[in-house]
């Protein structure tokens, strides 16, 4: 899990293709875990990965 706080400032849209947490949430599928992403209670944003354990 990573979260981050609010920002100190507006945060500025950056140029790109905006499929970021898409690409991610898709890869993580593919390895049997999941991505969450969403506000936090702060203000800031949360992003969690899950991935199953697949240690022998």
């Amino acid at each position: 899990t990573v979260t981050n706080g609010p920002p100190a400032r507006p945060a500025l849209a950056l140029p790109g293709a905006h499929q970021g947490l898409i690409g991610l949430r898709e890869r993580a599928e593919l390895l049997g875990g999941s991505l969450e992403s969403g506000p936090s209670e702060d203000g800031g944003w949360q992003v969690r990965l899950r991935l199953p354990d697949r240690r022998s």
